[in-house]
């Protein structure tokens, strides 16, 4: 068996999670700013478009370093972001439903991958990846409920005690788009929903405590 040393050090693991992801962070962030040349960081609206629209103020135009749209959190990817759900909503119009979906760390899936003497709250890994599984598969069984999706989008968030959620935005084809009341009763879309929702508990591979007991 495999030593399941960091899976058991509870908040020591927690704190090597972040260190990691710091030390990656901060690669990330010394190759962008060794590579400003590769990634062409003057064609980014800086010194150039400012010199071009006459600013004489030299003390604010110009950035040291540029933060690419590839870079997960910079300013421009949260712009392209929001550019492209902008977009969708241009052009398909309003959305047609707003969608939460909230972790539960009382997940059978959860429950019964935890180390002897655990809690969900020791395994932030765990209840994540139990997460992003029934995301996914939500996001396969929402076609069949809803009926021909023309866009989707969607955003994870972390609430204070550390549960990941997800909220959704769904455009729906017009002829699969309820109409009026009478269409929402006679659909029932909010207990369908409910009910797909339940099944999708225990439609997670049961590999998940396999691969976290060994």
């Amino acid at each position: 068996m495999e030593p399941t040393t960091i899976l058991r050090s509870g908040r020591l693991s927690h704190q090597l999670i972040v260190d990691v992801w710091a030390c990656v962070e901060q690669l990330n962030l010394r190759w962008i700013k060794q590579n400003q040349a590769t990634i062409r960081s003057d064609l980014y609206g800086g010194l150039v478009d400012a010199l071009n629209g006459n600013q004489a103020n030299a003390a604010a135009i110009g950035q040291r370093i540029i933060l690419p749209s590839s870079h997960i959190g910079s300013p421009r990817h949260m712009m392209q972001l929001y550019q492209d759900t902008m977009a969708a909503a241009r052009f398909y119009g309003p959305a047609t439903y707003f969608i939460t979906v909230t972790a539960n760390p009382n997940w059978p899936e959860v429950l019964g991958a935890l180390l002897q003497g655990q809690v969900p709250a020791d395994r932030p890994d765990l209840v994540d990846r139990v997460f992003y599984e029934k995301l996914s598969l939500l996001f396969k069984t929402l076609a069949v409920v809803f009926g021909k999706q023309l866009a989707r989008v969607h955003v994870i968030e972390f609430q204070k005690r550390g549960l990941p959620h997800a909220h959704l935005l769904l455009w729906i084809d017009w002829e699969d788009k309820p109409q009026s009341s009478e269409d929402l009763d006679k659909v029932s879309w909010i207990v369908t929903l409910l009910i797909i929702l339940t099944q999708i508990l225990t439609q997670i591979p049961g590999h998940l405590g396999s691969l976290t007991r060994s």
